[in-house]
């Protein structure tokens, strides 16, 4: 008898452990480190405390329904189903792929201040197999959407951020915001989800167009620079407007 207990004390620690795990898996990858990612976090620790520091029979009986459920929550809390946020949205891109938008940073009306003993430049530059120099920017203000995203477009857009003597930016982050005419940009390329800080011995950070899902569509954009400092903050330091995407 106590083997048969022993055995179905172990298949529920490891029903729970594999649904909360695939659920706080999700969770990030979908939402990152949000509100909601705490939320789901916590109500797992509470059915844990439940289930396994403190069974009560009349609940223990349910167990398998209950874990069932929060899965089931969490699943549709990751995928918007519901509790969906009014300021994010899904753009469609292809029939197979999706991005979600969210809020700017800032706004069009806000004025890029450079930080003391920083620069940056924003410019077009020949799409090559290592990103181009200031000084091999042309006019190119119009580019292809599909072109960019299959890096078969001629020319890409370089936003390089520096220290204007020259020394090295580690542990500096830095960001570019793409935004969109609705002040819509790519949730996981805002400064809200950046994680990046620059690594030992760089003395420049360079992001790009073709770096990633920055665009979302056709439409004119404008683009935004960011550096964090010590102060832990998110300064607007540089912009670029007058960007159309074309297909």
């Amino acid at each position: 008898m106590n083997k048969i207990l022993k055995f179905l004390d172990t298949k529920k620690i490891q029903s729970f452990l594999l649904l909360a795990f695939l659920s706080m898996l999700l969770m990030i990858i979908s939402l990152g480190l949000s509100i909601w990612f705490w939320a789901i976090m916590i109500l797992w620790v509470v059915v844990y405390l439940l289930f396994f520091i403190r069974p009560m029979v009349k609940i223990a009986a349910y167990f398998l329904l209950i874990i069932t459920i929060v899965f089931i929550f969490s699943i549709l809390v990751s995928f918007n189903v519901i509790f969906n946020n009014s300021n994010v949205n899904t753009n469609n891109i292809t029939g197979n792929n999706s991005v979600i938008l969210d809020n700017c940073t800032s706004t069009a009306s806000d004025t890029p201040v450079m930080v003391s003993g920083w620069k940056s430049s924003i410019y077009a530059a020949p799409l090559l197999s290592s990103s181009p120099n200031p000084d091999q920017a042309n006019t190119v203000r119009t580019f292809s959407y599909s072109g960019i995203k299959n890096k078969t477009e001629t020319n890409s857009l370089y936003a390089r951020i520096e220290k204007a003597d020259g020394s090295y930016i580690n542990g500096y982050g830095t960001a570019m915001e793409v935004c969109d005419a609705n002040n819509k940009a790519t949730k996981s390329y805002t400064t809200a989800q950046t994680t990046y800080v620059s690594s030992s011995d760089v003395v420049a950070s360079v992001h790009y167009f073709h770096g990633g899902n920055y665009l979302h569509g056709v439409g004119d954009y404008r683009v935004d620079v960011y550096i964090k400092i010590t102060d832990g903050k998110w300064h607007l330091i540089d912009r670029m407007s007058g960007i159309k995407i074309t297909e």
